[in-house]
């Protein structure tokens, strides 16, 4: 189609300039290609993101090209993180040995690391990137907003009990995915920046898992998923951080962890 804009990595459909300057559009190309960085590859062999406007509960599209969903109210300020989100869904779903060892477990909150992660990356140092004085503000406010929301669920989580079985049922009086994030950002803050880039180099889609490999590491069961998630943060942070996560009641198979993180180790060049 026509595009009102193409970008490096994303292109715009609609006539985004009703709400939009092109400034915005830059600054939205510059947050994916940033994204493409920290992850390592560029999904569907490098193929344009399309960003359409439409129902933006419709995630799928029919056609051979790769949308973004754009609400059909825009905003004169986008909310940044709703479209790094959505990046990072085909970041996270492109990826073939994160979806070989995960699945779609994690599916809502490592799309949501992938974006916050990219959103300060970019307001740490707004020159390298060139993102404009006038998003700075938006980007920043965005971004602690919502790092905001994940802690504050963590800790309503820490203060009801940590009761993991509440994170896999009926929505509670924090959101799951917030937690899972909450976890992650602390993570983040204890061992740095290196453990985020790490864990992602764990899960890069370079080449698929050999498939005895994989038919020996491959969880098997919703605690595995868990104890995979674990086993891939403590190879990421060079710690063991089973403590930590027996701390938030996770379901840790201990034969499980011995199994895989020697195994998730060899991934780290």
């Amino acid at each position: 189609g026509t595009y009102e804009l193409e970008g490096k990595n994303t292109a715009f459909v609609f006539d985004m300039k009703k709400n939009y300057d092109e400034e915005t559009m830059r600054t939205l190309d510059t947050l994916s290609s940033i994204q493409r960085d920290l992850v390592g590859f560029y999904p569907h062999n490098g193929q344009l993101l399309i960003v359409e406007e439409r129902d933006s509960n419709v995630l799928a599209s029919p056609n051979t090209e790769f949308p973004i969903p754009v609400p059909l109210f825009v905003p004169a300020n986008p909310d940044w993180f709703y479209f790094t989100h959505e990046y990072g869904h085909h970041f996270h779903g492109g990826n073939t040995r994160l979806t070989q060892m995960l699945k779609d477990f994690y599916g809502e909150s490592i799309p949501s690391l992938i974006a916050y992660t990219a959103m300060e990356q970019a307001v740490s140092n707004p020159t390298k990137y060139g993102i404009p004085k006038s998003k700075l503000e938006s980007i920043l406010g965005n971004l602690n907003s919502k790092k905001n929301d994940f802690l504050k669920d963590l800790s309503v989580y820490e203060e009801q009990g940590s009761t993991f079985v509440n994170l896999e049922g009926p929505p509670k009086s924090y959101d799951p995915n917030n937690v899972y994030n909450g976890i992650m950002l602390r993570i983040r803050e204890q061992y740095g920046m290196e453990s985020v880039r790490r864990f992602f180099e764990i899960f890069q889609p370079t080449e698929s898992l050999d498939d005895s490999l994989l038919a020996e590491i491959q969880p098997k069961s919703q605690n595995q998923k868990h104890t995979m998630f674990v086993a891939a943060w403590s190879v990421a942070a060079n710690a063991d951080l089973r403590p930590l996560f027996y701390k938030w009641n996770y379901p840790i198979d201990e034969a499980y962890y011995s199994l895989v993180h020697p195994k998730l180790s060899k991934m780290i060049k």
